[in-house]
C-alpha cells in the first residue's frame, strides 16, 4: 500500500519495486510496464518512472530500445564478476570485524543462524536464500564501514536477481542444512579471530555458490 504523502511516494514506490525484484516477484527479463505498476499501486506514473531510473543506476533494470525497462538478465561472465566482487567485499568486512570485537558481533548474528536452521528444515528455499543474503549483508554492516556496506548492498541486490534467474529456474534447490552448517562454521571462525580459517570458509562458500550458479 502506498501512502499518498509527497515526497514519500517516490521512495515508497522505489522500495516496493526493488523488493519485488530481489524477491523474484519480478523475474529476470520481465518487462516493467510503468502504467501497469502505477495503476496497481494507485499512483501517477511519475514516481514509478523515478523509481525505475534509480533501479537502472543500481543495475537491477536495463533499458531495451523499442521495448522499455526490463529486469536485468545476467550472463555467466557477469555472474562470475558479481561473485568475485562480493567475495572481496566480504573478506574486507571480516578483516575489520576481527580487528575490533568479533565475539560481540557474532553474538548479535546468532539469531540469524537459528532462523536459517528452522527454514532449512521446513524447507523453504526462497525464504532461506533471502535470509542467507541478509545475514551476509549484516556481517558487512557489522564492519562499521558505511562505504563498504553501500557498495555491498548494490552487489547483494544483483546477486538476489542472479539467484532468482539461475538457481530456482535452472540449477535446482541447494542443500539448506549444509549451508546452515557452513554459516555456523564461518561465524565461529570470526568469533575466534581466526583469519586464515575465515578467509578459507568465505572463499569456499561464495565460490561454491558461484559454481552452483555457473553449472545451472
Amino acid at each position: 500500500m502506498i501512502i499518498q504523502n509527497q515526497p514519500l511516494v517516490s521512495e515508497q514506490v522505489y522500495t516496493l519495486l526493488r523488493q519485488r525484484i530481489i524477491s523474484g516477484h519480478f523475474m529476470p527479463g520481465e518487462r516493467v510496464i510503468e502504467r501497469r505498476v502505477a495503476d496497481e499501486l494507485g499512483v501517477s506514473r511519475v514516481p514509478v518512472r523515478e523509481a525505475v531510473r534509480r533501479l537502472l543506476t543500481e543495475g537491477l533494470v536495463v533499458l531495451r530500445p523499442r521495448v522499455g525497462p526490463e529486469i536485468v538478465v545476467f550472463n555467466a561472465v557477469e555472474i562470475r564478476h558479481l561473485y568475485h566482487v562480493r567475495l572481496a567485499l566480504e573478506l574486507a568486512a571480516a578483516e575489520l570485524i576481527i580487528g575490533q570485537d568479533p565475539a560481540t558481533v557474532v553474538d548479535e548474528l546468532d539469531p540469524w543462524i537459528i532462523e536459517l536452521d528452522a527454514l532449512a528444515r521446513v524447507p523453504d528455499p526462497a525464504t532461506f536464500l533471502a535470509r542467507d543474503l541478509d545475514l551476509h549483508e549484516r556481517i558487512v554492516a557489522s564492519s562499521g564501514n558505511p562505504l563498504l556496506l553501500s557498495h555491498y548492498r548494490m552487489i547483494n541486490a544483483q546477486v538476489h536477481v542472479a539467484i532468482a534467474q539461475r538457481w530456482f529456474r535452472e540449477a535446482g534447490e541447494p542443500n539448506l542444512i549444509q549451508l546452515t552448517e557452513e554459516h555456523r562454521r564461518l561465524l565461529d571462525a570470526i568469533r575466534h579471530g581466526d583469519r586464515p580459517r575465515t578467509e578459507r570458509l568465505l572463499r569456499t562458500q561464495i565460490l561454491g555458490a558461484l559454481e552452483t550458479l555457473r553449472t545451472g
